[in-house]
């Protein structure tokens, strides 16, 4: 049988062997729209009131030190880590030429206008 993907995406994860046979509950792949991205940015105590959500940022990648990301703040968190003494907060950001990879070093800026 010929299995189609739902949706469109990059297959991150492939589980099954072609010839195989699956169980009904087992994942085949995982897949990924990579052209709209998370990051998770943290936010130091002292900082906080210099961010709030559906302000603009940018994103600098450390592998593409060069390459600057428009992007959004899209959350902040409502938790301080004791031990860093940051805030968790999420930056959406379109993956432009699909520069930006999973897990990738980066920095949120806050751009100079």
């Amino acid at each position: 049988f010929t299995v189609f993907a739902p949706r469109s995406g990059i297959a991150l994860t492939r589980t099954a062997i072609p010839g195989s046979l699956v169980q009904g509950n087992h994942i085949l792949t995982t897949i990924a729209d990579l052209n709209v991205l998370w990051f998770q940015a943290k936010i130091f105590e002292k900082d906080l009131s210099l961010v709030s959500e559906g302000k603009e940022a940018e994103i600098q990648l450390t592998a593409f030190p060069d390459l600057i990301f428009p992007a959004k703040v899209d959350h902040i968190g409502e938790k301080v880590d004791p031990n860093t003494r940051t805030v968790h907060a999420r930056l959406v950001f379109q993956n432009t030429k699909r520069k930006a990879k999973i897990d990738l070093f980066a920095t949120a800026l806050h751009p100079i206008k």
